[in-house]
């Protein structure tokens, strides 16, 4: 981490620039994940604890440097302003929409940077939720408003907003803005473009109040460049 955090400020020269971030796994064990800016993993080790310290598990070197933290690197390499996780029930409930985003997440990694709109802001993300309508174990599903729920409901429900975005945050000098948004079973039911004509909407709205708030915080942030973008693409990729 520290290396990586050193060469960001005096350069890589002529090698691929990494980034090092960690992050706690499912069952709580931590790990540090080196990547390039198009988030391609160089590496992924995790850690064990021994005594108060960590130390890598499973590596060859098993002294203790009395290393007592994990810690991301500051200065973190400038990568897509516009990302999104997806719900682990994401591929069993819309099977089509899951292909059509893996199609779109290569285009806006590898066209957009953020750092081609100016400086302090890493990213807009967005939390993918996805009813578990079909799902084999835990099946429940979310609505929009309560007037949209069935009077003969039969699943547990939750009511969620469409799209919902929270507060512009910093974290080591750089400002971002996560929010979700929520699918229902009738979203899932549309046909692939009418999903995808729907979803870039939910992108352009999402963008929208992000550079809302980015106006108050960065007034030299080409907001407007970065909402015209994404829309490039977007029009692409609903035509395909």
């Amino acid at each position: 981490m520290r290396l990586c955090e050193a060469l960001a400020l005096i350069g890589w020269g002529e090698r691929t620039a990494l980034e090092a971030n960690r992050s706690k796994a499912i069952n709580g064990a931590w790990k540090t994940r080196i990547q390039n800016r198009y988030f391609e993993p160089h590496s992924e080790r995790y850690w064990r604890s021994k005594a108060h310290h960590f130390i890598l598990e499973d590596g060859p070197d098993d002294h203790d440097y009395g290393e007592t933290t994990l810690a991301s690197q500051r200065y973190p390499l400038s990568k897509a302003p516009i990302r999104w996780i997806l719900s682990g029930s994401s591929e069993r409930s819309d099977p089509q929409l899951f292909e059509a985003l893996q199609d779109l997440r290569p285009q806006i990694i590898e066209r957009l940077s953020s750092e081609d709109y100016g400086d302090g802001f890493s990213f807009l993300g967005l939390q993918f939720n996805f009813s578990r309508h079909d799902d084999l174990y835990v099946k429940e599903e979310y609505y929009n408003s309560e007037s949209d729920v069935p009077a003969d409901q039969t699943l547990k429900y939750w009511i969620k907003p469409r799209l919902k975005l929270g507060r512009l945050t910093q974290k080591n000098g750089y400002w971002h803005v996560r929010g979700d948004r929520n699918f229902t079973r009738a979203f899932a039911e549309k046909t692939l473009p009418e999903q995808k004509t729907i979803l870039a909407e939910d992108f352009e709205n999402a963008l929208t109040i992000a550079k809302g708030k980015l106006k108050k915080k960065l007034p030299d942030y080409d907001v407007e460049r970065l909402n015209a973008d994404p829309q490039n693409i977007l029009k692409t990729w609903r035509a395909n």
